[in-house]
């Protein structure tokens, strides 16, 4: 708001200077509080109590140490209720004892439970009077990173349209339930439940809304109502957050922003865990020494559900709840494929710096994610006025756990570094975070289908091809589907964004553009988000030859045995695709992990078997709707088992079973038919180029077997049947 435009705000009221004193007395027990004093003394100096304004001036100053409230005033918390001296209370106040529902007291003697979500007030000394904890002002337990602060209440246009998404803003409440993992005490030593809502916070935010999210889990009960008052929400925001919490200062810190931002909002989420189950199975894995050792692993299975609510007038009213159970057909893929990926990109270092570990997060908060102020720069704000806010509002901080960027939460550093220890402390974080990641994943497809979350907008006929009037701005990314419904209800078309505008007040003149994969489009038509997590399945069967192997031949005396490679393979495999169309803003790019098992045959005394697996980057160009070529070129690690069948006149032992692993490049080029905008059926040409060879060596081995060179290169077709969740 300009300057010209604040001094035309009506005068503020003596209540309103009273709490937003009471907001600068929190921010003090967080740490400085200068400022807050500053903007407290510029606005209600002329209509705060005398002791308030000594007070005020006493502290705007630097460094000024924390003091107890005002003569004749005892401070009841953070709620910031004052009590003057004789028992008066200003309007609008509450009295020492007063609770609205879910507002907690705290006294010397700490905080006593009283029932859920309820804290009774303890006898002691008013917490306003306590010193600051050790500490105070320190950084947070949780690092700190910049970024930018998105102000719901500063002033904007209503933005309300027939014809397009229209961008919301959304108050994110902490996942709740989360406690729950806690019970098991295998697990317990984690912390599981902050892991869980600190990867669910980074993971679930959609960049189709402004999100402001607060590490504090709703009220118990909330998601089952039908409505809530936003005064409710506001209270329950104001609830005192004991020092005795481990991260108190800054979930004090959101808690104010999100008070602040909550009368303003379009949109409040509650995701609530709903259910779980811990497994604990045991496997062999390869120990530091080479060796192998036994080591217990947890699988954990956890439910969740998701209620929105809608701003309406004074209150918040449900429009939906969506739930998700992880993990699924689609999470078990993702598992497998992810850990391998990590597997082959483990340890790669320049310098001594893990490069995988560098870039997991960000060096900045994410765009649709908020920064939190300093308290000082909203203390006015949550009083009076919500128009607006000063200059130092602009830059705030947010954890780092909100910034994760690698595409799986298999492969980040936390689970790279589960592989190589084994230790179960460090294998059950990495299960914690990988199954949160997934339930934000499956949760955030649910939501995206629900009327006013869904992205839409009009398809125009233009020369430069088919647009929309959507972009970056809503939250549109390359390689979104679209559909077209009729009257009906029946698909009749299927679009997918191949070039990205800026979307906004720019949408329309510089729009995104979409190409049809299949149906009857018409200009006009209006075009409706068809939600997908970008995570692709495809089993196949595989056929081809065998070449690049050496014969040989051993004798004796008696007798000479020849032994030559198989010529041809009969198998089939998997893999796993993950759309990179988004991040790399090019359509039709993947990242591929595959994996097979290839038996060979044709061969003279020879019995081989080949497992090849492969990471591959893919690209896609479109043919004709629903057809794609794609080209996907790859590394190669492949474990080939060879078992020579020697005559006992040759060797007395028999038969000799060697196993051996090669690496190379291969090569994908086939066709991609689709048959709806999940499925589609593949077929395509696969090369498989081992560079090395199958090392013979050993006390075991005879010459005329080391001298053997088997690369054991396939060539051959793969058909797949695809399903895109």
């Amino acid at each position: 708001m300009s300057s010209s435009a604040q001094t035309t705000s009506p005068p503020p009221k003596p209540a309103a200077a009273t709490t937003a004193f009471a907001d600068c007395r929190a921010q003090q027990k967080v740490g400085d509080a200068t400022a807050c004093w500053k903007v407290w003394l510029s606005r209600y100096a002329g209509v705060g109590t005398e002791a308030e304004v000594a007070y005020a001036e006493e502290h705007a100053q630097p460094n000024t140490a924390a003091t107890a409230p005002p003569a004749g005033e005892k401070g009841t918390g953070e709620k910031g209720v004052v009590e003057k001296a004789g028992g008066e209370k200003a309007a609008g106040e509450k009295v020492a004892g007063e609770k609205a529902a879910g507002e907690k007291g705290v006294g010397e003697k700490g905080v006593s439970e009283k029932g859920a979500g309820e804290r009774a007030v303890t006898e002691g000394e008013p917490a306003g009077a306590r010193q600051p904890p050790s500490g105070a002002g320190a950084s947070p337990s949780s690092p700190r990173i910049k970024g930018a602060v998105l102000d719901f209440c500063a002033p904007r246009a209503t933005k309300t349209s027939a014809t397009r998404y229209e961008k919301q803003r959304l108050v994110l409440f902490a996942i709740g339930g989360a406690e729950r993992l806690e019970e098991d005490p295998s697990v317990a030593k984690t912390r599981p439940a902050r892991l869980l809502r600190d990867v669910f916070a980074a993971r679930f935010p959609m960049p189709r809304f402004d999100n402001v999210l607060v590490d504090l889990a709703a009220k118990p009960g909330w998601e089952s109502a039908e409505t809530l008052p936003i005064a409710d929400v506001e209270a329950f925001l104001a609830t005192p957050i004991s020092d005795a919490d481990d991260d108190g200062d800054r979930r004090r810190r959101e808690a104010a922003f999100a008070r602040y931002s909550i009368r303003c909002t379009d949109y409040v989420a509650f995701p609530v865990v709903t259910g779980h189950a811990i497994k604990w199975a045991e496997h062999r894995a390869k120990s530091k020494d080479g060796g192998e050792r036994t080591v217990k692993t947890p699988d954990l299975e956890v439910n969740a559900s998701l209620a929105i609510f809608k701003r309406d007038g004074s209150q918040f009213r449900k429009v939906a709840v969506v739930s998700a159970s992880v993990p699924g057909i689609a999470d078990r893929a993702s598992d497998a494929a992810a850990s391998t990926a990590a597997d082959v990109t483990n340890n790669i270092q320049v310098g001594g710096v893990d490069l995988v570990a560098a870039i997991d997060t960000a060096a900045q908060l994410p765009q649709q994610i908020s920064a939190v102020p300093d308290v000082g720069c909203i203390a006015e704000k949550i009083a009076a006025g919500r128009g607006g806010v000063p200059a130092c509002f602009a830059a705030g901080d947010g954890p780092v756990t909100h910034a994760a960027e690698t595409i799986d939460e298999r492969m980040s550093a936390a689970c790279r570094k589960a592989m190589r220890t084994g230790e179960p402390d460090d294998v059950t974080t990495c299960e914690v975070r990988v199954r949160a990641f997934q339930l934000a994943r499956s949760l955030q497809k649910e939501a995206r289908s629900v009327e006013g979350w869904k992205l839409f907008g009009v398809l125009s006929f233009r020369k430069e091809g088919l647009a929309v009037n959507l972009g970056e701005a809503e939250g549109v990314r390359v390689g979104y589907g679209f559909e077209i419904r009729d009257a009906g209800g029946d698909r009749i078309g299927y679009l997918k964004v191949i070039d990205l505008g800026p979307g906004g007040d720019a949408a329309d003149e510089k729009p995104s553009y979409l190409d049809v994969r299949a149906g009857e489009i018409t200009d006009g038509a209006r075009l409706s988000e068809y939600p997908q997590i970008g995570l692709s399945l495809t089993p196949f069967v595989s056929a081809g030859a065998v070449t690049a192997s050496s014969s040989s031949v051993a004798f004796t005396e008696e007798r000479s045995q020849r032994f030559l490679p198989p010529t041809a393979f009969f198998g089939g495999g998997a893999s796993v695709g993950y759309d990179l169309s988004s991040l790399l803003g090019w359509s039709e790019v993947a990242l591929r992990v595959s994996g097979a098992y290839l038996a060979g045959y044709g061969g003279e005394n020879i019995i081989a078997s080949m497992i090849p697996i492969e990471l591959s980057f893919e690209k896609g160009l479109y043919l004709a709707r629903r057809l794609t070529l794609v080209f996907s070129p790859g590394f190669l690690i492949q474990h080939n088992s060879v078992q020579f069948k020697i005559a006992p006149s040759i060797r007395p032992e028999g038969a000799l079973d060697v196993t051996g692993t090669t690496i190379g490049p291969s090569v994908r080029v086939g066709l991609d038919v689709m048959l709806h905008p999940d499925w589609s059926l593949r077929l395509e040409g696969a090369t498989r180029m081992p560079l090395t060879t199958v090392s013979y060596e050993g006390p075991a081995i005879p010459a005329w077997l080391a001298a053997r060179s088997d690369h054991f290169m396939t060539v051959g077709l793969n058909l797949g049947l695809a399903k895109t969740f």
